[in-house]
């Protein structure tokens, strides 16, 4: 449970919030399983903070930096961010196994290094976030809009990604092995960098592209071992 304390003050006082962290620099911040949803949260400073379990559904981070640290190194196993504005959070290192983020706005936010293993990320908007390093195997990104995303070098093993947007993701190093990408868009994506010498490959081994768009995506180089292709586009698909 929360500690009493310290959840009537970031619920009563944002500024004071701040001053009692920047004297309490040492001090465990201890919200697990807090109801902070709805809140305004914006440059708040809940880096390193246990929120496993807390409901953040409907959170509002609009005005938050780029260089914000609000998340960063937190524990948020198993919280709640479905239907937040979460654009440039930071969940650098993060632990967020099982967290939710349904329906969630993240653009440009940074999950860099971040465990997310089983989240639920389904019809979330992901424009350009980073996920580079990330932790994701069996998590759901269904129908997730996934434009210019970085999943470079992330382990995606077994997660969900049908009917999900993936156009000009980069997929550099990622492991997507048994992952499920039925119906998804990867329409004109290049999953090797000729700028590169000898890029990291993405693994598709067992991977699922059942009525998956591949239209003039780049597949050279890529290990296609026990992937399905059934009733993929692969208008202009290249392969070696």
């Amino acid at each position: 449970m929360a500690d009493i304390f310290q959840l009537n003050l970031i619920k009563q006082d944002r500024s004071a919030w701040d001053r009692w962290r920047d004297k309490n620099p040492l001090t465990r911040v201890d919200l697990r399983d807090a109801d902070l949803g709805g809140m305004d949260l914006a440059v708040i400073n809940l880096k390193d903070t246990d929120l496993s379990g807390a409901n953040l559904t409907g959170i509002n981070l609009e005005g938050s930096l780029l260089i914000n640290t609000i998340f960063q190194g937190a524990t948020l196993s198993g919280a709640n961010f479905s239907e937040s504005e979460l654009e440039n959070a930071n969940f650098r290192s993060a632990d967020l196994r099982g967290a939710y983020f349904i329906q969630a706005t993240l653009d440009k936010a940074v999950f860099t290094e971040a465990n997310l293993e089983g989240a639920d990320l389904s019809e979330a908007d992901l424009t350009e976030a980073n996920f580079h390093a990330a932790l994701l195997s069996h998590a759901n990104f269904n129908a997730t809009m996934l434009l210019l995303t970085d999943l470079s070098d992330a382990d995606l093993r077994e997660a969900d990604l049908s009917d999900a947007h993936l156009v000009g993701v980069n997929l550099q190093g990622a492991n997507l092995s048994n992952a499920n990408l039925s119906r998804a868009n990867f329409s004109g994506i290049g999953l090797r960098s000729p700028a590169i010498p000898d890029p990291a490959l993405t693994n598709l081994r067992g991977a699922i592209f059942t009525g998956a768009d591949l239209s003039r995506a780049d597949l050279r180089g890529v290990d296609l071992t026990g992937v399905d292709l059934s009733s993929a586009i692969l208008d202009g698909t290249i392969f070696d």
